[in-house]
């Protein structure tokens, strides 16, 4: 089993967003308008733990002493 640290590269389409295990690194524009997202690297896990979401996709954020993020598709 693959216990090492990975890292999430994603090319979607424009109008589009992703999220994965670790923080957002970049997003690079194409001449397309899409893009290429970038993650920073993992913590230590197995492969089969690797997720990322890709859609249409709203977020709020909350600090309370720390911080926190509800994300949702539009409307809900």
């Amino acid at each position: 089993m693959d216990d090492g640290t990975k890292i999430v590269s994603l090319q979607i389409k424009k109008d589009l967003s992703a999220l994965s295990n670790s923080r957002l690194k970049n997003i690079y524009r194409m001449d397309d308008g899409n893009k290429i997202v970038n993650f920073e690297s993992t913590m230590h896990m197995p492969t089969y733990l690797v997720a990322f979401v890709v859609g249409e996709i709203r977020f709020i954020e909350n600090f309370d002493g720390a911080r926190y993020l509800a994300y949702a598709i539009p409307g809900n």
